[in-house]
C-alpha cells in the first residue's frame, strides 16, 4: 500500500525522481516445515509437565495455534467438535479474538478421542476457572502466559531428553495435524504450510472456509457427513436425487 502511494505521487509529479529508486524489496524465503514422527511426537509430549502435554495434544490433534491452545476451555467441546473462540494474546497476556477474525467469530475443528480425553483428564485433575484449563501459575484468575510453555520447550530441546528433529520449532506439533489432513485427503500436497486447510463446520458465519482443493482431488468434510450424491439427467428421477 505504501509503495503504491509513493508511485502515484511520482506519477502525479510530486516527486521528480522515483522515491523507490535504488530500494531493494525484502526477500522472503520460507523454509520447509519440519514434522516430527509419531515416535518423536510421543517423546515430546511426555517430556514436559501436564500443561505442556495438553498443549501438544491440542496442537497435534486439533491443529490449534499455540495461543489458541493456551485458551482451551472445556465448555467449547461440542460432541466430537472443538469450537475455537479465542486465544491468549502474547503481548497483553489476556484473552483476545482469534487471529484474522472479528470479535465473536469462531471456527470448529474435529476433536479426536485422544485429545478430548486429554482435556477431560486435565480438567478432572486440576479443575477449571470459568471453563478455562490453563491458568497463570502465580494467579489463577489470569490466563497462562506464553513463556510458561515456551520455556519448557527450550529446556526440553536443550536437554536432549526427547528426539526432536533438526529444524523443528515449538509449533511443530501443529504441523502434525496439517500433515494428517493432507494425507487423509489423498490430494498429493506436500507442504503443510501452504496446503493446510481449516475444515468447515456446520455453524455458518464463524466457520473458516477450506483452501481450494488441488485439481482432481475429491475431498469430503470430516464434519458434516457424506459426499453429495451424483445427479442424474434421467427424466424419471428428480434432479439432485441419486439414480438407483
Amino acid at each position: 500500500m505504501f509503495i503504491t502511494i509513493l508511485l502515484d505521487a511520482h506519477r502525479l509529479g510530486r516527486y521528480e525522481d522515483s522515491p523507490l529508486h535504488g530500494v531493494k524489496a525484502p526477500q522472503y524465503d520460507p523454509k520447509r516445515a519440519v514434522i516430527p514422527s509419531v515416535t518423536q511426537l510421543q517423546q515430546i509430549r511426555t517430556a514436559g509437565d501436564d500443561a505442556f502435554r495438553l498443549v501438544t495434544d491440542l496442537m497435534s490433534g486439533c491443529g490449534l495455534r499455540n495461543g489458541e491452545a493456551y485458551a482451551v476451555n472445556i465448555n467449547n467441546i461440542v460432541a466430537d467438535v472443538y469450537r475455537v473462540t479465542e486465544q491468549v494474546n502474547q503481548a497483553t497476556k489476556a484473552y483476545a479474538r482469534l487471529k484474522h477474525r472479528k470479535v465473536g467469530e469462531y471456527r470448529d475443528v474435529p476433536l479426536p478421542a485422544r485429545t478430548k480425553h486429554s482435556i477431560e483428564c486435565y480438567a478432572d485433575t486440576y479443575g477449571t476457572v470459568d471453563g478455562y484449563l490453563l491458568r497463570n501459575p502465580k494467579d489463577v484468575t489470569q490466563a497462562i502466559p506464553h513463556h510458561v510453555i515456551d520455556s519448557q520447550w527450550r529446556r526440553i530441546k536443550k536437554s536432549g531428553q526427547a528426539d526432536i528433529p533438526e529444524g523443528m520449532v515449538h509449533y511443530g506439533p501443529l504441523q502434525v495435524d496439517a500433515a494428517t489432513l493432507i494425507k487423509s485427503s489423498g490430494c498429493g500436497c506436500d507442504d503443510p504450510l501452504r496446503r493446510r486447510r481449516r475444515l468447515p463446520g456446520p455453524h455458518g458465519r464463524g466457520d473458516a472456509p477450506s483452501t481450494p482443493p488441488v485439481r482432481g482431488c475429491r475431498r469430503r468434510s470430516r464434519i458434516g457427513g457424506q459426499r453429495r450424491p451424483p445427479e442424474t439427467t434421467s427424466p424419471d428421477v428428480p434432479r439432485g436425487v441419486a439414480a438407483p
